[in-house]
């Protein structure tokens, strides 16, 4: 049952990790300059992917699986002894990643989706 449990939150942190990551490159450097370049009727098509299309609450779902998956794989490897456990080298290479990730996550939850939220809804009245 350990090995099984370990092997899915792996791959579920990898998999959403690379949603997560994958899906902000190709929005903030392909979909959302092609809207602007294409404006008017360009940003209507980002405006959809992100409202009607749920762009938004797909990369909440993955940021959210990431962040969660890579915490209780922390927890697993640490035994709930995070002191000792940050003070190896890879403990604290894999701390702070979670750290910037965490923050990632929370800007991401509470700043932007928010706003992009708020623009949709403006952009369909």
């Amino acid at each position: 049952m350990g090995i099984l449990y370990v092997i899915l939150l792996r791959l579920v942190h990898v998999v959403a990790s690379i949603g997560w990551a994958g899906g902000t490159v190709i929005f903030f450097f392909f979909v959302q300059p092609a809207g602007r370049a294409l404006a008017p009727s360009g940003m209507d098509v980002v405006r959809h992917m992100i409202g009607k299309g749920r762009f938004s609450q797909f990369m909440s779902w993955m940021g959210t699986l990431t962040v969660l998956s890579g915490l209780l794989l922390i927890w697993r490897d640490t035994g709930g002894h995070l002191g000792a456990w940050m003070g190896t080298g890879p403990g604290l290479g894999l701390a702070l990643g979670s750290v910037a990730g965490i923050a990632v996550w929370l800007v991401g939850t509470f700043a932007v989706k928010p706003r992009a939220d708020r623009m949709t809804a403006l952009g369909t009245e």
